[in-house]
């Protein structure tokens, strides 16, 4: 089949002289659709405004297990680029623009933004540079200010009307969000939109966790929860528990706490293989940010966990259980510190059992739970789905 014929190519800009020019946007499944979709609506608008209002812009999208995702690490994907550039004329797409939930990094370990290369019109926007506040509006910036600076040209988009659109017939208002500093890779030529150091990788370590869904994590695991529950509605009726938790300071009662989160934490990293080395593609830095996200990931959500067992146990305690017979068995008035003693000790237990619980999960559940950016995994997706179609 014939490659389709883009500005690009002819260097005439194709799409400009057809008066439309289409800009591909492509996303794994792990990439909320409902961003996908929102971008798709806001980019036209977006491209009128910052890039040419003399052509019509359309941003098809697709979201597909087999579309190519960035692995991370020291180089920024050069065989996603090629991917994403083969998607690109297999469509017929003037540009190409791939969002990824992985993270990038510069080779000096800076947060990317996003990466392109004019040679093969796409790029990539890396969702968790982009932090947890606005980060739509950030990846539409950033695709916009590519397009703009650095693959528009190649369009020849608004090169009439120079007296309306300022120098080149670009309109010279830019995106106000898409901060960072452009630079050209020696080796291949490619261009990235990289963030500070510090405040670029606080952002992006706060990006990567949001994308793990911290608070989903410990419901994805169900022999955990059972087992956790199971332990719970055990000791909660058992007076030995009741003498215990009666005999314990606050302060060896916050030690089991701690413990119990801790143990969880590190049983479910070790058990399943969650620590990553650094070696190969993954060099010090970026296996410093996927450890922080892992441990940051399971910290909240465990402690997510306990505080929602500690609710139920609480509630469960003070609906069972009469004030006068605690006060009996532990040898004093039973008051709302009794209860909520009660309560911390046996969610601490119930964590413990649902720890156990875990060690029953395979890995790949786990690793669904708490997502924690194995490329492998997703290219075990991508395999699986070409087998099946």
């Amino acid at each position: 089949m014939n490659e389709p014929r883009t500005g690009r190519q002819q260097g005439d800009g194709a799409g400009a002289a057809s008066g439309v020019v289409v800009l591909g946007l492509l996303a794994p499944p792990q990439v909320p659709r409902e961003v996908v979709e929102d971008l798709a609506a806001e980019l036209p608008g977006a491209l009128s405004e910052h890039v040419s209002d003399r052509v019509s812009w359309k941003v098809p999208t697709m979201r597909d297990p087999r579309v190519p995702d960035a692995e991370g690490g020291e180089h920024a994907g050069d065989e996603t680029i090629e991917d994403v550039g083969e998607w690109r004329r297999k469509e017929g797409w003037d540009l190409a623009v791939c969002v990824t939930d992985l993270p990038l990094l510069h080779d000096d370990g800076r947060a990317v933004v996003a990466e392109a290369s004019p040679q093969q019109d796409v790029a990539l926007v890396s969702l968790p540079a982009l932090g947890v506040v606005r980060r739509r509006r950030h990846a539409r910036d950033a695709i916009v200010r590519f397009v703009d600076e650095v693959l528009g040209e190649r369009l020849g988009v608004g090169q009439e009307h120079e007296e309306d659109h300022g120098e080149g017939g670009r309109r010279s208002s830019k995106p106000t969000t898409a901060s960072g500093l452009v630079v050209r890779s020696e080796e291949d030529g490619h261009l990235q939109l990289v963030m500070p150091a510090g405040l670029g990788q606080l952002r992006l370590l706060t990006g990567m966790v949001r994308a793990t869904h911290p608070f989903r994590v410990v419901l994805g695991l169900s022999y955990a929860l059972t087992a956790a529950l199971g332990t719970a509605a055990f000791t909660i009726t058992t007076s030995t528990i009741w003498q215990l938790s009666g005999a314990f300071s606050w302060a060896r009662l916050s030690v089991l706490v701690v413990a119990s989160v801790v143990t969880m934490i590190a049983y479910i990293t070790v058990r399943h293989g969650m620590w990553y080395r650094s070696g190969g593609r993954t060099n010090r830095e970026l296996t410093a940010l996927l450890n922080a996200t892992t441990l940051i990931t399971l910290t909240i959500g465990v402690l997510s966990f306990f505080a929602a067992l500690f609710a139920l146990t609480l509630a469960v305690a003070g609906f069972l259980i009469d004030a006068g017979v605690l006060g009996t068995t532990i040898g004093r008035p039973a008051g709302l510190g009794e209860f909520v003693a009660l309560a911390l000790m046996t969610s601490s237990l119930a964590t413990l059992g649902g720890t156990l619980g875990s060690g029953l999960q395979t890995s790949d559940d786990v690793h669904e739970a708490a997502y924690t950016y194995h490329g492998e995994r997703r290219s075990n997706e991508g395999q699986s789905q070409d087998g099946s179609g």
